[in-house]
């Protein structure tokens, strides 16, 4: 095998580049904090509007939002990968990544997930921030924190572009009904 200018045979690139999900999952938990760790076990976890596609005037306003969409997605599915319970909120076609996650687009489809797997709290993550994340009608993060404790995952999110006031502004409302974290 040739390896790259400066991994040597044994190093822990490629230690780490050879583990199992499951190996990566363990070393993960044993470094992130327990309310993390917990969310992560126990929380459902919302990707909300992973879409592919946007309609004409937005592809217009925003020529770069459908590879940013997917380079992001990428990084979501990722770090989702280990977490147990996780849907999107995905209305059009959404992005490859999420295919086999379960579609969820009302009240009473969440209600019934978490019901029968008996989950108070909701992690939101996804497309955007201080947008869609907390005003979507159905099962956005408004709406549920009247029934769930809700938390935004921060580093796993993207800014909704015509938001006035950036991240602050953001931040400001999320807290209105949520934690970040």
């Amino acid at each position: 095998m040739v390896l790259p200018p400066g991994i040597e045979p044994g190093s822990t690139v490629l230690q780490t580049a050879a583990m199992t999900t499951s190996a990566k999952v363990a070393i993960n938990k044993s470094t992130m904090s327990k309310k993390l760790q917990h969310l992560n076990d126990e929380a459902l976890w919302i990707v909300m509007h992973p879409l592919i596609h946007f309609d004409d005037e937005l592809h217009e306003i925003y020529p770069w939002m459908k590879a940013e969409t997917i380079r992001w997605s990428n990084k979501i599915s990722y770090y989702l990968e280990p977490i147990k319970h996780k849907v999107i909120v995905a209305p059009l076609t959404p992005v490859r990544f999420f295919s086999k996650y379960q579609n969820i687009l009302t009240f009473d489809e969440l209600k019934n997930y978490t019901d029968q797997h008996n989950i108070t709290e909701l992690v939101y993550c996804g497309f955007h921030h201080g947008g869609c994340i907390l005003s979507e009608k159905h099962v956005g993060m408004e709406a549920m924190s009247r029934y769930y404790k809700c938390y935004l995952k921060h580093d796993l999110t993207t800014i909704a572009g015509t938001l006035v006031g950036g991240w602050d502004s953001a931040d400001f409302h999320t807290k209105e009904f949520g934690t970040i974290i």
